[in-house]
């Protein structure tokens, strides 16, 4: 989502099945709750350990925000082949977009170093 920023941000699906099974979290939980801190805390060290091995400003990740509703089909941010169409998922989430890259860091927010 880093177009026109300094940074690189994401913007993240999760596998709610896999959240449930490895961190306990109900599947509709809203990821804001204080339970998911540690499911936060396991994708930030993941994501610090990418950009140890990817140091450039071109590859290091600075934000991730993870959002609870999936891609939609019918907003075209999947393709028939099941792909992410970027640019219309940064269009349909630009407040999702402004979250990430708002300073401080918004509650939410994975900012890393």
């Amino acid at each position: 989502a880093g177009d026109g920023q300094a940074s690189i941000g994401l913007l993240a699906w999760l596998n709610r099945a896999a959240v449930e099974r490895d961190f306990g979290i109900d599947a509709a939980a809203s990821l804001e709750e204080a339970g998911a801190a540690p499911l936060r805390a396991a994708l930030a060290e993941r994501l610090n350990a990418h950009n140890a091995a990817h140091p450039g400003a071109s590859t290091r990740v600075r934000r991730c925000l993870l959002l609870a509703e999936p891609p939609s089909v019918g907003a075209h941010e999947l393709s028939d082949k099941g792909t992410v169409n970027r640019s219309a998922v940064l269009a349909r989430r630009a407040a999702a977009v402004e979250r990430l890259y708002a300073e401080p860091a918004e509650a939410g927010v994975i900012a890393l170093p």
